[in-house]
Order: C-alpha cells, then structure tokens, then sequence
C-alpha cells in the first residue's frame, strides 16, 4: 500500500506567489495516487503507469508530484482569470485525458463542468471505474465526464471556453491538423493550454530519440486495437516553442505566454528545494529554452 504519511514532507513547497494551488496540486497528486493502491488489483496496470511499486522513494515520487504541479498550476489560475472576468465558469476539455489525474484535479478546483478525452478505449474505462471509486468523497466529481474518442471525429454539441492538453499533441499527427481541430473545439477567444516536453532542449531531445532507437519514425500509420481505426502516431515528437507556434498560427491562435520548467533530474532534494532551484533557472533566458524539460504554451484562439 502506498503510504501517504512517507511522503508528507514533499506536501509543500512553502508560502510563495501563487503557492496555495501549488501546494493543493502536491497534495492532491499523493492523494489521488494513495487512493489507486486501495483500489486492488483490477487498477494493476493504472498502478504500474504511476510506479506505485514496493518501496518507490518519497524523493522521487516528490519530483514527479512537481512536475505535475508545474505544468497544471497556471492552467486552474487561467481559470480563476475567466471566472473573475465572466462571472461565470467555464466549459472545460482536457484533451487526451488518459487515466483523468488532470480531469479530476482541475474538476476539484474549479467545480466546472470538465470532459476528459482520449482516443483509448481502455484509458476511458479506467478514468471512468476511478471516478466512481472516488466520487463519495469527492462530490465534485460529479461535473466530470469522460469520451472515448478521436480528436478528428470529436463532435461537442457546442465549442468550450478552455482545453487543458497535457503530454498528448506530441503523439497526435498531422500536428497541424489537430491545431484546426481544437480551433473549432474552441470557443471564439477560448484558451487552448498546451503542456508538453521541450523539443528546444537538445540533450533530452536526443535521449529520447536514443529511447525510442534512432531508426524508429518520428511518425507512422497504426491501428487503434479497440475501434480499427487508422491513425497517425507521433513517436514522442516533441518540438521546441517556435515549431508549435509554427503549427498554431494557421489555425489563428496567438501566444498568450511561453513557461518553462523541471531543469534538473531527480537529485534526491527536497521538493521545496527543487521547486527553489527550478525557479531561478526558470529566469535565465538561455537555460530555460534548452534546458527546461517541461514547456507549457498558452494560447489564445482568434475570434
């Protein structure tokens, strides 16, 4: 079992700016993760995706809780942005939903009514068993729902205010395609949110590429095993900040922000100290391009 208690030192990361969803994030992260190891063993492979094995260490699960903090925190102060600006919640798509960690998390946050997406079967069943685990302590799941299917053929009765894509678009081609599919997903001046690895970092570009053997295509033609459709994956095709803007800008998005973050492998700190480190790279121009893993864009649809 998953010991919450182990990892309580990782649960904050102090009072700075913006620290309250931060630290809420952390906390959620290990809270919902605990909540997977009490579920047995029909959440086995959802529990082996997180590495929730014997003995994981609180470091490095703490690095994994930042990671995931980093990339969705700006997106929950996007939306408290339009709820003070509309008066009213927004209508929210989590592109590419997975197991719904993200669903669930930006769900409990804003209590908007959320839709998680994703083009695999097995993912949607799974985010959905979880919820009902999950939902008599946590009411506010009630306002999320999940939809098994392509970004392509995805036809909402209406468009969104906001899409949150998490480590997706770079498995989703042609990429430029998919930029006109969450355009017209997307409200005029909706807000798309992309979080993705940077490609603009060459020495973690080639190790994946290393990874996935370097005669392996960027991207090829499969066949979805749960529904026999064709599609094209990208094999881990990450690209740097100014291909993505490449891409968005025929679809008339606009840049709203550019962030950067997670430098620095598991060292075996403090998720405080990480977050402090990470912080201060973050400012310095040149490192934070081709040193940041973590890159999250956010853009603005045209009207």
């Amino acid at each position: 079992m998953f010991d919450i208690e182990k990892f309580s030192s990782e649960l904050s990361i102090g009072n700075r700016r913006g620290s309250k969803i931060f630290n809420e994030a952390l906390q959620f992260y290990f809270r919902w993760l605990n909540n997977l190891t009490q579920f047995g063993s029909d959440f086995t492979v959802v529990q082996k995706y997180y590495g929730l094995q014997a003995g994981v260490s609180p470091k490095r699960m703490g690095y994994k809780a930042l990671f995931f903090a980093e990339r969705i925190t700006p997106f929950i102060e996007e939306i408290e942005a339009f709820v003070q600006k509309n008066g009213r919640k927004p209508k929210i798509l989590d592109l590419g939903c997975g197991y719904g960690l993200e669903s669930a998390f930006i769900t409990s946050q804003s209590n908007a009514q959320t839709l998680g997406l994703d083009a695999m079967a097995n993912k949607i069943s799974m985010a959905r068993k979880i919820k009902e685990k999950m939902i008599q302590n946590s009411p506010h799941l009630s306002h999320l729902d999940f939809q098994e299917s392509s970004i392509f053929k995805f036809s909402p009765p209406e468009p969104f205010d906001l899409i949150y894509s998490a480590a997706t678009l770079h498995h989703i081609e042609p990429a430029k395609d998919a930029a006109f599919a969450i355009s017209r997903l997307l409200k005029p001046e909706g807000t798309f949110y992309l979080s993705e690895e940077n490609g603009g970092n060459p020495i973690y570009w080639l190790l994946i590429r290393l990874k996935m053997g370097l005669l392996t295509p960027i991207k090829e033609l499969r066949v979805n095993p749960h529904n026999g459709d064709f599609y094209y994956l990208g094999n881990e095709n990450i690209r740097p900040a100014f291909l993505w803007k490449k891409i968005f800008e025929p679809a008339r998005f606009n840049i709203k922000a550019i962030r950067y973050s997670r430098f620095l492998p598991p060292l075996g700190i403090s998720t405080a100290a990480h977050f402090a480190i990470d912080s201060v790279l973050a400012k310095i121009p040149f490192i934070r391009s081709f040193f940041g893993v973590g890159l999250t864009i956010t853009l603005k649809a045209g009207k």
